[in-house]
């Protein structure tokens, strides 16, 4: 017997839109906003096949949701910049990662001699 279908809300999209704004996994997200992850799944797996409707709203309100927390996060880097060193690497480290990203170093095979 299947399980009935549970419709997308606007307070299930605000909800799983509120966990990502503040960095949580879609997973988490599912969750918080009281439905499975494989609901969540299937969801966004509709509006690949949406151009509109409820489905493609929720993909777009989850993008900008990462979106808002990314520049959200950027702006409480770019401000500690001004105090630390750090945080002023690793926006730059960020913002231009050919130059000054993190290379990754292999090491080489020790040798026996």
């Amino acid at each position: 017997m299947a399980r009935p279908s549970i419709p997308l809300t606007p307070d299930i999209q605000h909800r799983i839109c509120n966990a990502v704004r503040v960095g949580a996994s879609i997973n988490h997200a599912a969750r918080y906003a009281g439905i499975s992850k494989r609901t969540l799944q299937r969801w966004r797996k509709l509006a690949q096949t949406e151009q509109s409707g409820v489905y493609h709203q929720l993909e777009q309100a989850i993008h900008k949701a990462r979106a808002d927390l990314a520049i959200s996060l950027l702006y409480t880097l770019s401000k500690a910049a001004d105090k630390h060193w750090q945080a002023a690497a690793q926006l730059l480290a960020y913002v231009c990662p050919q130059l000054y990203g993190k290379v990754a170093v292999k090491k080489k095979p020790k040798t026996r001699e």
